[in-house]
């Protein structure tokens, strides 16, 4: 077995949404963005702020940690 080769992503198992909302409210944040999905499958979206330049910024840095496989605070885990 000398062909295997090691993937850089985060894996981990489904972690209820509860959890993570209640991580991310002891993180002391200034600003949220929530993306979520229903039982029937539409998509939620909320945020905290007006500003959608600051608002796709974030969505982006979190697209860059998901890529990466990097979590940003893997405590919730």
């Amino acid at each position: 077995m000398g062909n295997v080769i090691e993937l850089g992503t985060v894996t981990a198992a489904v972690i209820p949404p509860e959890k993570i909302l209640q991580a991310a409210l002891k993180a002391a944040l200034t600003e949220v963005v929530v993306v979520g999905q229903r039982p029937d499958g539409t998509v939620y979206f909320a945020m905290s702020t007006a500003e959608a330049p600051g608002v796709n910024w974030m969505l982006d840095c979190a697209k860059r940690l998901l890529m990466d496989g990097i979590m940003e605070d893997e405590s919730h885990a």
